[in-house]
């Protein structure tokens, strides 16, 4: 229809949830489940593939397969802190653990 605007979401993060709210409706739509993820691609190519695990431990064993092979990690995005390095991702999967 003419005259409409495309919804923008925009993203708001509180604690280990993630809020998307519609622009147009104003309605909010809250997703708990706590995800990692993982940027990584060739060193040489710009192009990033992105892969998630559900736990910082599952996160770590990835990131830490892929600095062993020739993909670079790109960036790590997590559910509480944001974006992190390889250092914090160890660090949250020892507090996981200690959690368990």
């Amino acid at each position: 229809m003419p005259g409409l605007k495309k919804p923008i979401h925009t993203h708001v993060r509180r604690s280990a949830a993630l809020s998307l709210c519609d622009s147009l409706t104003g309605e909010t739509m809250e997703i708990t489940k706590v995800s990692y993820t993982i940027g990584y691609g060739n060193r040489d190519k710009p192009d990033v593939s992105i892969a998630q695990r559900n736990t910082a431990q599952e996160a770590l064993e990835l990131a830490e397969a892929l600095q062993k092979s020739d993909e670079e990690i790109k960036f790590i995005d997590t559910p509480t802190e944001g974006r992190v390095g390889m250092d914090m991702l160890r660090v949250l999967a020892k507090e996981e653990a200690g959690e368990a």
